[in-house]
């Protein structure tokens, strides 16, 4: 069998031209700033292949190297979120001596930086490159290799060459900055594709590909050198995208669909006390009572409480109850369970169950709103959509995936009754990153 492959390649030219894409045939085998997407093949049984996976708060993944000031790091990232003050790292490290290697998206919203610097007594350097927010929405590959910094293959520093340099105090981190043995900072808001780290011999000993281990249900990055599995080393989880979904002809799947307040998504069906609603969101805005999932009568409700909470209501009594984790600009996941009488909550890696017994036959229901339901005391919600599954009883009845059609219409497609649903209202859906 004949294969065909291109590793590392910063740029292809056409004459005097770059060229951004290659295709061999119909498949895409180059793209600035791109990197392999790993196939099911990378991985051992139990783990699924994803594209991404993503910070939201506070995360940070630690690599368990080691570093001197002549290893190479190379990440392949989009970032979502720009520092409006202070920092936000790609991957970070920083000791008691400032000692630095870190890249970083920069507080100013147009540079990244790039912090190079070997053991005490021997001065380092910062160097801030200029990078607007378009560019950073794209996929790029940032790397330091020893001494010389590169976006996309291309040097934009060289810094001046270490000598003497000793091993640093702790281990790089990817999503933040590691300050000491336990300390972090300047969290990071990104997708990461891939992550590579070579020693100082150039040999490679971090290879890491997005993935998702089924026994923990956990996104993390599955090492191809060591054979093991990274996750978030704080209590706040990763986000991911799994790349087990097969959508028709006509429609491209994207990585959420944005709601921004004017938006509304009607689903008839019926909806029972023993129905499940299992939902994964980000909020975007933290303006109270916007709801998220809407069932008339507030049979089953999901929505925003002020800034620091979320609440859910279900049944005849509207009971609500509500967590003490900050909702805003984290990703978050909810499953309301009639059929288990349970409530799971797992926002910023925060779970826990409460009994909710309060509904009774009279509330079934032939609607529900993802949304909201565009009444005045049920403010639409202001998020970003990754998937939406409702369950009656066990049986997962409908499977909303974020798609867009052929007509460029956002909305959610759903796998289960193979029908598109885009706003309902007239306000349009936005779209998020077309899954590569």
């Amino acid at each position: 069998m004949l294969k065909f492959g291109i590793n590392n390649i910063g740029k292809i030219f056409l004459g005097s031209h770059a060229i951004g894409k290659a295709y061999l045939g119909s498949n895409l085998v180059f793209q600035t700033g791109s990197t392999p997407t790993p196939t099911p093949g990378d991985l051992p049984a139990g783990y699924k292949a994803c594209d991404w996976i993503a910070s939201a708060s506070n995360i940070y993944i630690d690599t368990g190297i080691t570093l001197n000031a002549d290893y190479s790091v190379e990440i392949v990232a989009k970032i979502y979120k720009y520092a409006n003050t202070g920092y936000y790292c790609l991957f970070g490290y920083k000791d008691s001596d400032g000692t630095q290697f870190t890249i970083r998206d920069n507080n100013n919203l147009t540079q990244i930086g790039f912090l190079h610097s070997t053991n005490a007594g021997i001065s380092g350097e910062d160097y801030e490159h200029s990078l607007n927010r378009t560019a950073r929405l794209d996929w790029k590959t940032y790397g330091i290799y020893k001494n010389v910094a590169k976006i996309d293959g291309t040097t934009v520093h060289t810094f001046a060459a270490s000598t003497g340099q000793d091993s640093f105090a702790h281990t790089l981190t990817l999503l933040a900055r590691h300050t000491a043995a336990t300390s972090y900072d300047f969290y990071a808001f990104q997708y990461l594709k891939a992550c590579k780290i070579w020693d100082d011999n150039d040999t490679l000993v971090r290879d890491f590909i997005p993935a998702y281990e089924e026994a923990t249900s956990k996104f993390g990055l599955w090492d191809k050198v060591s054979g093991a599995f990274f996750t978030s080393g704080s209590s706040n989880k990763l986000l991911g995208n799994l790349r087990d979904i097969t959508l028709p002809t006509g429609y491209t799947q994207l990585d959420f669909v944005r709601f921004t307040g004017g938006q509304s998504i009607h689903v008839s069906e019926a909806v029972h006390a023993t129905d499940c609603f299992d939902i994964e969101w980000k909020w975007n805005a933290t303006t109270a009572q916007q709801r998220i999932l809407r069932v008339p009568g507030a049979a089953f409700e999901l929505y925003i409480n002020g800034s620091t909470r979320m609440a859910f209501n279900y049944g005849a009594e509207a009971k609500w109850v509500s967590t003490n984790y900050v909702a805003d600009l984290g990703y978050a996941r909810c499953k309301m369970d009639g059929y288990a009488q349970s409530l799971l909550i797992d926002s910023h890696a925060a779970s826990k169950t409460m009994s909710l017994s309060s509904y009774t036959a009279a509330e079934d229901k032939d609607i529900f709103y993802i949304g909201g339901d565009e009444t005045s005391n049920n403010p639409l919600g202001n998020f970003d959509l990754y998937r939406c599954k409702k369950y009656e009883g066990n049986v997962l009845v409908h499977d909303f995936v974020p798609a867009k059609d052929a007509s460029d219409v956002y909305g959610l497609y759903d796998i289960i009754g193979q029908a598109f649903y885009p706003s309902s209202t007239a306000t349009p859906l936005q779209g998020g990153f077309i899954k590569d």
